[in-house]
């Protein structure tokens, strides 16, 4: 079996963004109503990789999402839209991240990152290296003088 070929690989987060539009972005202390509420598939990992198979790119995403109705409407999402998802790691240990995005009449937007509920998201766990990593540009540099 031949390996796919791919025009873009993207690493990077997948969630589940939930979107309020209001008339204004509350200032401190502050509470705005809002006119809209929406949840989507979201993450900037996840959106640029739908964005490139959008431009009819072959496209991979690595990212880590949890084992939740949330991940599998993430997968859902990729799917219909044509990223290859192979290598998106379920963590049966964690739930996908969520985050609070807040949205005015003008279309400025605040992402309440403070508030980003993400245990999967913090980090893709990478295997034990098998070779020794090449040396940083400050070992070099010091070796040289």
């Amino acid at each position: 079996m031949r390996a796919q070929e791919l025009d873009v690989v993207v690493v990077g987060g997948a969630n589940t963004d939930f979107l309020i539009r209001g008339p204004s972005l509350p200032g401190p202390g502050r509470s705005v109503e809002g006119d809209t509420f929406q949840q989507a598939p979201g993450g900037k990992g996840a959106n640029q990789a739908v964005g490139a198979a959008r431009l009819e790119a072959t496209v991979a995403l690595i990212a880590r999402i949890g084992q939740d109705a949330r991940g599998d409407a993430i997968l859902s999402r990729l799917a219909d839209e044509r990223v290859d998802a192979k290598a998106v790691l379920r963590d049966a240990e964690a739930e996908t991240g969520a985050v609070l995005v807040m949205v005015d009449a003008s279309g400025e937007k605040r992402e309440s990152s403070g508030f980003l509920i993400s245990t999967c998201g913090r980090s893709i766990r990478r295997a034990p290296a098998t070779h020794s990593p090449p040396p940083s540009r400050s070992a070099s540099r010091r070796e040289r003088t």
